[in-house]
């Protein structure tokens, strides 16, 4: 539901690559919004199509191979899935700024990061060269690189990991968006540096008023930075609510399984973790049962029947799960769970 302080609504997106026998259903009525200033992290594994819903209501994914549907994509007041091309271009760095997954191959090896901000600053408010480079410098102080004014001159090459992370924010942040999605921003990074760049995207969502879409398969990244989480499975979000909900109480097979992965101090002790068995399904089409039923412990005759529709479980959380007592039942006494009651 869109309120006066949804900055994104999405609603009954769905995803088709290619046709006939060979189509594969990369999303299947995913809802979601998000609200002025607060951070939704999309949660799942590899290929559940977290990426792929923000490319989409973008319209990053190629038209000839991408087929897109939806009840009702906005951005404040703007409804982006009738928009045309040209006016996604006029949005995208401006109201919506992304930091895409790989900062070494998102950045043009053959120019500097200051030409590359202040790129974006002349394409989108049409300042004038001089002005462009006072704003590429402003960010490169903003997002704490150290010695800014001599880091305008240099190649992606000659940066770290981390710094290059932050040429991406900057480069997102620059023209002051009103939501930024951030698609896996700490990988390949070590846990310091992870820390510091949640910190600084944290500490921007402040000092900006942006609201954030954070893209990522780690519950502690979650746990940390989010203000609500949805989990996401084969194409459909199935559950998703205020992180302190979701955590306090799992109540979808796919979430107890990622849940009980996560190590305690038992699990390291024995030397393993527990993983989810089976493994993720075709995508040639959508299911029409519980997708994850066939991995899930608690599943039972209605869940290899039936799509589970959301189920309202108070405090704006919840589920697509017919078994989602049970499931909260035996997660109880996870120690991850006891550590958010």
């Amino acid at each position: 539901m869109r309120t006066s302080d949804t900055v994104l609504t999405v609603s009954n997106l769905s995803l088709t690559f290619g046709r006939g026998k060979t189509a594969l259903q990369a999303l299947d009525n995913v809802s979601l919004s998000v609200k002025q200033g607060e951070i939704l992290s999309l949660v799942g594994e590899s290929g559940c199509g977290k990426s792929a819903a923000m490319m989409a209501i973008l319209g990053l994914l190629p038209k000839r191979v991408a087929h897109i549907s939806a009840s009702d994509i906005r951005l404040g007041d703007m409804d982006l899935a009738g928009a045309s091309q040209r006016a996604l271009r006029k949005i995208r760095g401006n109201r919506i700024g992304m930091i895409f997954q790989d900062p070494m191959t998102s950045l043009n090896p053959v120019h500097t990061v200051g030409f590359q901000i202040g790129e974006v600053v002349r394409r989108h408010r049409g300042v004038s060269w001089k002005q462009a480079r006072q704003q590429a410098l402003r960010m490169l102080d903003l997002v704490r690189i150290p010695d800014p004014a001599r880091r305008l001159a240099s190649y992606p090459h000659e940066l770290s990991g981390g710094m290059r992370q932050r040429v991406m924010i900057a480069m997102a942040l620059v023209c002051e968006p009103e939501l930024l999605i951030a698609d896996e921003p700490t990988t390949a990074l070590d846990v310091t540096v992870q820390a510091q760049i949640m910190a600084l995207i944290d500490e921007l969502r402040t000092d900006l008023g942006m609201s954030v879409v954070l893209i990522t398969h780690d519950l502690g990244v979650v746990a940390a930075a989010a203000d609500r989480v949805a989990v996401m499975y084969a194409g459909r979000i199935v559950e998703d609510g205020p992180v302190e909900a979701v955590f306090r109480r799992p109540s979808h097979g796919y979430t107890a399984g990622l849940m009980r992965s996560l190590p305690s101090d038992g699990q390291v002790h024995q030397g393993r973790l527990q993983e989810i068995p089976g493994s993720v399904p075709r995508l040639a089409r959508a299911a029409d049962h519980c997708a994850f039923a066939p991995r899930c412990a608690f599943a039972g005759s209605r869940c290899r029947r039936e799509v589970p529709q959301p189920s309202d479980l108070g405090s704006g959380h919840s589920t697509r799960c017919f078994e989602h007592a049970s499931v909260f039942a035996e997660l109880a006494e996870n120690s991850i769970v006891r550590a958010w009651r």
